[in-house]
Formats: structure tokens, sequence, C-alpha cells
């Protein structure tokens, strides 16, 4: 996991979507950097939604809101390659995260319906709601990218870097919703 992360805190966002000089995307080295990714199989939108549900499961979320904010909100990053330009919109970035929380709601509903399920689930429901709340951050950074874009030109990126948003970079500490803390056992 170190290899991951230390990738990750230094990967470029901006590049992520491009081919490197042997034909792979740079993506494919933080893919290649999961413990459990499969071979070459995975088309170029599994490996990035790979390389965002490792972000989530290594706590991770700041990096999904500087990728958000670093590529999907910066309108000079283009592309005339479909599947490149697709990468780089923001409705990527919802798409994965309207997936995320199908699935992690569809987990808590199939778990409410067995004993045994549900058990086990319980270990982690904590877990499930720091996703949650990151991927509500998440889109919280995908709005605050939609801001500049319908206030206009130079104003509406005034607008958004002079306090209607709020950048998070890896250097800073990241926290999320209360949540997220640790939880105490109910008194009985």
């Amino acid at each position: 996991m170190a290899t991951l992360v230390q990738r990750l805190t230094s990967c470029d966002f901006k590049r992520l979507h491009q081919r490197r000089g042997d034909g792979q995307r740079h993506i494919d080295s933080l893919f290649e950097s999961l413990p459990r990714h499969s071979s070459n199989h995975v088309d170029i939108i599994e490996r990035y939604h790979a390389v965002f549900d490792a972000c989530l499961d290594l706590d991770f979320g700041c990096w999904l809101i500087d990728f958000v904010e670093e590529v999907c909100g910066d309108p000079l990053i283009v592309s005339s390659d479909p599947i490149e330009s697709q990468l780089l919109d923001a409705g990527f970035v919802a798409a994965w995260s309207r997936q995320t929380i199908a699935r992690i709601e569809a987990e808590v509903i199939g778990a409410l319906k067995s004993e045994q399920r549900f058990q086990q689930l319980q270990s982690r429901v904590h877990k499930e709601l720091c996703k949650v709340s990151v991927i509500a951050n998440v889109l919280e950074a995908l709005e605050r990218i939609r801001l500049p874009s319908s206030l206009g030109g130079v104003e509406g990126m005034a607008a958004s870097r002079c306090g209607a948003s709020r950048t998070l970079h890896a250097s800073e500490e990241c926290v999320f919703a209360p949540m997220c803390e640790p939880m105490t056992p109910a008194p009985r």
C-alpha cells in the first residue's frame, strides 16, 4: 500500500489520461499499484474507477477532490480523443459517485434482509458511512466547479477562488463529516 500512496501523492492529475512513450496511460501505473488489480482486460474507465475505489478504501478522499478540482475544473485541459475527453469530464466522476453510492446502498439493503449478512456488515458500517461522506464531499467539489461556468467567465472563476469554494490539497489535513469520527458503542 505504501507504493500506491506514494504514487497517488506524487502523480500529476492533469497527465493521468495521457499516453506515455510505451503506449500505456499514466493512470496505468497507479492501477498496477493496486493490491488486487487484474490484467489488461480492464478498460480505461474501469481502471480509473478502481483507483477511485482504492482512494476510498485508503481514506484518501482529498485525492479525489483534488482530481475533481484540478482536472475536471480546469477548462484548459481538453482532448480531441473522445475517451480522453470523457475522462476529463466532471460527469465521469459524478457517474462513479452515483454507482458507488448505489453499490453501498445495495449492500446495506441486502444485509438488512439476512441476519448473517447483517452481522458481517455491522463491523464495516462505520467505514461504509465514511465512504458515503467522502463521496458527498466529492459531489460538493463537482458542484463548486460548476459555479464558475454558471456565473460566467472571469467573474465566475474569481467567485470560486474567493470563498465560493475551498480547495483541499493532499498536503493539508483532510477532515470530513463528523460521522467519520471514531464510533463509540452506545450505552446499554
